[in-house]
Order: C-alpha cells, then sequence, then structure tokens
C-alpha cells in the first residue's frame, strides 16, 4: 500500500467514523428530549423555587424552546444520515437501508 491509498483508506475510515458518531449522536439527542419532555412536570415545579419574575419567564422559554430546537436538530441529524447518497459507499447499521454489492 503506497501513501495515496493510505491517504484514501484513512478519509474513508474518518468518513464513516464521523458519520457513525453523528448517527449516535442523533439517537442520544432523541433519548434526551424525550427526558425533557417526560420530565417537564418536574420541570415545571422548580419554578417555585425561582423568585423573580423574569427568571420564571426565562425558565420556561428555555424549556419549552430548547426542546422544541433539540427535537428539529436531532430530526435534522436523521435526515442526514438517512440520505441515501451519503449512505451509498458507508455501511452503518441501520437495519432500515439494504444496499447490495455489486
Amino acid at each position: 500500500m503506497n501513501a495515496q491509498e493510505s491517504i484514501v483508506v484513512l478519509r474513508k475510515a474518518l468518513e464513516m467514523w464521523t458519520l457513525q458518531n453523528v448517527c449516535d449522536g442523533g439517537i442520544m439527542l432523541g433519548f434526551f428530549v424525550l427526558a425533557l419532555v417526560a420530565g417537564r412536570g418536574y420541570l415545571e415545579s422548580l419554578n417555585a423555587r425561582l423568585s423573580l419574575r423574569v427568571a420564571i419567564e426565562m425558565w420556561e422559554t428555555l424549556t419549552d424552546f430548547g426542546a422544541d430546537l433539540l427535537l428539529l436538530i436531532s430530526a435534522l441529524i436523521g435526515l442526514f444520515v438517512t440520505n441515501l447518497d451519503i449512505m451509498a459507499d458507508i455501511k452503518i447499521a441501520v437495519p432500515w437501508c439494504r444496499w447490495r454489492c455489486c
């Protein structure tokens, strides 16, 4: 293996590693959003500890907008990872996609 081939192999390995980590990060982000939405009652109970009205409004905005923003990012990561043009030559264990080797 010469230097040019090793550069190509390293580039493909880095691309595969990056996409696998992005896929795993999107899944973990989805679980984090699920925890935020499921724990909404607990987050609302923290409002009693906040004394300023501005702090309460900021906390409510942060929890509501934060969950929505994280859900949007998770959905965009999902669309990015399942894009077949990107995934055509990289094999990631995604059960609903099957490629045939020619």
